[in-house]
């Protein structure tokens, strides 16, 4: 070539040993498709292809194309048109993990609100250890009574009772509704020598 560089009696470049090469020297058939440095087929990307352009391993046992559905933009999606991540995980339109329902999780796959606050399978607002709590952030039984951090039963301003709501102390003893110690039936007692010993003349 004007060159310098090996070329065939029609132009075509070629090797030092005669064999054909893209102007970029890379090795193709004589027909120029391009091929491996061992002779075998390859596509344009350079991944070996059989002889009619299906894609085949080193050994040349054909491979099994996946074809995954996308979007216009190209971002993967179901079968249904649903967005997912790369690894075929459900998300929402905006890219955040969400069930196959839809519903919003967090990466690990914990139920959250659209807001992202940790909640029950049911939709019930949680702490992030998973005890369940009101809307305002308060601590609430299963049954949705208020409770302290041990789970114990208080009144909605944080007082301690039993769980049928008799008023008690922190220790759990009981205490009339004006916090004076009680006998279990809710009648005001005094107390000696640690025990309860009712006393008719105190009043509420």
């Amino acid at each position: 070539s004007l060159t310098g560089e090996p070329v065939t009696l029609t132009g075509k470049p070629v090797t030092l040993t005669g064999k054909p090469v893209t102007l970029t020297g890379k090795p193709v058939t004589l027909t120029g498709k391009p091929v491996s440095l061992t002779g075998k087929p390859v596509s344009l990307t350079g991944k070996l292809v059989t002889l009619t352009g299906k894609p085949v391993t080193q050994t040349g046992k054909p491979v099994t194309l996946t074809v995954k559905p996308v979007t216009l933009t190209g971002k993967p999606v179901t079968l249904t048109g649903k967005p997912v991540t790369l690894t075929g995980k459900p998300v929402s339109l905006t890219g955040k993990p969400v069930t196959l329902t839809g519903k919003p999780v967090t990466l690990t796959g914990k139920p959250v609100t659209q807001t992202g606050k940790p909640v029950t399978l049911t939709g019930k607002p949680v702490t992030l250890t998973g005890k369940l709590v009101t809307l305002t952030g308060k601590l609430v039984s299963l049954t949705g009574k208020p409770v302290t951090l041990t789970g114990k039963p208080v009144t909605l301003t944080g007082k301690p009772v039993t769980l049928t709501g008799k008023p008690v102390t922190l220790t759990g003893k009981p205490v009339t509704l004006t916090g004076k110690p009680g006998s279990l039936t809710g009648k005001p007692v005094t107390l000696t020598d640690n025990q309860f010993f009712e006393k008719k003349t105190f009043c509420e």
